[in-house]
């Protein structure tokens, strides 16, 4: 099995690079391209949308190896992201409007908690409870993915440990993992800093359902749980810098630059040290989890999460300055 996996991987790594090339030509000769704004970490237009490339290999496989694994759930985690890819990717170029979005993720998280293994039906108000709770966490990790898709290669990077992690964890080490994994690599190459490529919506919102569907494939809450804290970082800059806006009587729906990966950059850091900071933090966390468990996990979180306190104050552009 780990020997056709890794042929999965070479192959969807091949074949994926090319589909970026030939994404990149395509959307320079039609312009879809990221033109520089105010809150931009670009000084010049990038072709965006390139998520559709890894965001279709990884959907019309599934399809494919659907045939020999008809009860495997990955599968059907990946292939129930079709509608919202396919919107997010219209929504690159049109800019829907934030209900149709909304509406898409809610439904799609309803169809990733049924296909997972955390949470089954009883009619009671409690279950009710635990179930819009459940909606709240995979559309929080969906735009969660979405807003930290902000700098060369940061979420890329860490979606690369993450979802290895999970698998690993999880014990869901199916060939669909390598194919989206040898894919996601390739991308990485033309996303690095300088990026020559966006993944834009259709990407991040695809990575961030993907990983919401891996942690509802957790037999415990233990298990939800410790995937769910793999990303902590991420969701702590989201969250935080959300909460910091609503407080400051800012409309927490528009676009802004108050990241605190934003605010790093805007004081003169590099995106490269930026990057490697975040991705490094998503390592240590994953490692600890899978090396030591679970305790060990929220430890290395937390004090990665004091350091990125200490980063707010010490060194990143004040947020009310922002």
């Amino acid at each position: 099995m780990l020997h056709y996996s890794f042929i999965y991987f070479i192959c969807s790594l091949i074949f994926s690079y090319f589909g970026y090339k030939i994404f990149i030509a395509f959307s320079k000769k039609i312009k879809l391209l990221d033109y520089p704004i105010s809150r931009s970490a670009h000084k010049k237009a990038i072709p965006t949308g390139g998520g559709i490339v890894f965001s279709m290999v990884s959907i019309i496989s599934s399809c494919f190896l659907l045939y020999s694994l008809p009860k495997n759930q990955i599968n059907l985690i990946i292939i129930s992201s079709l509608p919202i890819t396919l919107l997010s990717f219209f929504d690159d170029f049109n800019n829907l409007k934030i209900t149709y979005r909304l509406a898409a993720q809610i439904i799609t998280s309803i169809l990733l908690i049924n296909l997972g293994n955390i949470f089954s039906y009883n009619l009671n108000l409690i279950d009710l409870f635990i179930f819009l709770f459940l909606i709240l966490i995979s559309t929080t990790t969906i735009n969660t993915s979405n807003f930290m898709d902000g700098l060369d290669g940061l979420l890329v990077g860490s979606m690369l440990i993450i979802i290895p992690t999970s698998a690993i964890f999880l014990d869901l080490t199916y060939p669909i993992i390598f194919i989206i994994l040898g894919s996601l690599l390739s991308f990485l190459i033309f996303n690095i800093y300088p990026a020559k490529l966006f993944m834009g919506d259709v990407g991040s919102i695809f990575l961030g359902s993907f990983y919401s569907g891996l942690a509802f494939q957790a037999q415990d809450v233990q298990s939800f749980v410790s995937i769910i804290l793999l990303g902590t970082h991420l969701y702590a800059d989201t969250l935080i810098t959300i909460i910091r806006r609503f407080f400051n009587n800012e409309n927490i729906f528009l676009a802004h630059k108050v990241h605190l990966f934003q605010r790093l950059k805007e004081a003169g850091w590099h995106q490269k040290k930026i990057t490697t900071i975040y991705t490094f933090s998503t390592f240590i966390i994953c490692f600890s989890l899978i090396k030591f468990g679970l305790l060990a996990e929220i430890i290395s979180a937390t004090i990665i999460l004091f350091a990125g306190f200490y980063l707010d104050k010490k060194y990143a552009v004040n947020f009310k300055h922002k």
